[in-house]
Order: structure tokens, then C-alpha cells, then sequence
């Protein structure tokens, strides 16, 4: 496995525990809870602002709105157009950054409100932990694929 293998698997590892631990603090939160790890909303927060930063970019084509990495947004695009779709059948055929973008900016509002302790829409709070889970998932699977595919097979090892 290659440096570059080994930072990419550490960050779909990283985001996908980010996105599973955001979206239980969600969860919490519709229970009337309160907020335990506000930090890990933070870093939910910064993932849907790099996300959003690639919508934006990708819609209009203007470098100044690209940070770093279009990783964040290809994810996203993943959760929201994959199996489970988060876009309504009305929404499918309209796909493209810009309603992405929206998207995302969607989430990243109800995070921030619940981060602040404010009260947020029950359907967009809905959507929101759904989304973080999806995320969770597919990060979860790509680093299992990631580190299976590196894996030194069983007969290599020897016996213990």
C-alpha cells in the first residue's frame, strides 16, 4: 500500500466516522437531548462546506471556490443520487451541481441550528441524519473495499 493509499483510506475511515458520530448527535437531538460532541458537528459542518465549495465550483466553473478537494463533493453526490436517493422522483431528472449545492447547503443549515441550539425543521433534521448516515456507510464500505483489496492474503501470513 502506498502513502497515497494509506492517507486516502485514513481519510474515507476519518469521514466516515465523522458522518456516523453526526448523525447519532442529530439523533439525540430530535429526542430532546442534549448535544454530547459538539465537535464532531463541527467537522460535519466543514465536510458540507467543502462539499458545497464543489458544487460551487463545478456549477460555475470559478476556481476561487475551490478550497481543496472535490472528495467531499463527489461523496455527497454518491449519497444523494445513489440507491435510497435523498432527492424526491419530482427532483431526479433535475440533477446537477447547483441543486447539489442547494442540497448541501440545506444540510449544512440544520447542523449549524442544532449546533447552536436552536430548533431545527423536524423534516430537515430528518434528512439531514439520513444523509449523515448514507455517508457513513459508503465511507465505511469504500475503506472496507480499500483495505481488503491491499490485504495480504491468509495463506501469506503463516499460522499463529
Amino acid at each position: 500500500m502506498t502513502v497515497a493509499d494509506r492517507q486516502q483510506l485514513s481519510e474515507l475511515v476519518d469521514w466516515a466516522d465523522v458522518a456516523v458520530r453526526a448523525g447519532n448527535q442529530l439523533q439525540l437531538s430530535t429526542l430532546g437531548r442534549a448535544i454530547r460532541d459538539p465537535d464532531v458537528l463541527e467537522r460535519a459542518l466543514e465536510f458540507l462546506e467543502a462539499a458545497e465549495a464543489g458544487g460551487a465550483f463545478m456549477s460555475s466553473g470559478d476556481s476561487a471556490n475551490l478550497r481543496a478537494t472535490l472528495r467531499p463533493l463527489n461523496w455527497a453526490a454518491d449519497v444523494q443520487s445513489g440507491p435510497g436517493s435523498l432527492v424526491s422522483d419530482a427532483e431526479s431528472h433535475k440533477f446537477d451541481y447547483e441543486a447539489l449545492t442547494e442540497f448541501l447547503r440545506g444540510m449544512r443549515s440544520t447542523v449549524g441550528q442544532v449546533l447552536q441550539g436552536e430548533r431545527a425543521d423536524a423534516n430537515a433534521l430528518a434528512k439531514c441524519i439520513r444523509f449523515l448516515d448514507s455517508l457513513g456507510e459508503i465511507l465505511g464500505m469504500r475503506a472496507d473495499q480499500q483495505m481488503r483489496a491491499t490485504s495480504l492474503p491468509c495463506s501469506t501470513l503463516g499460522t499463529f
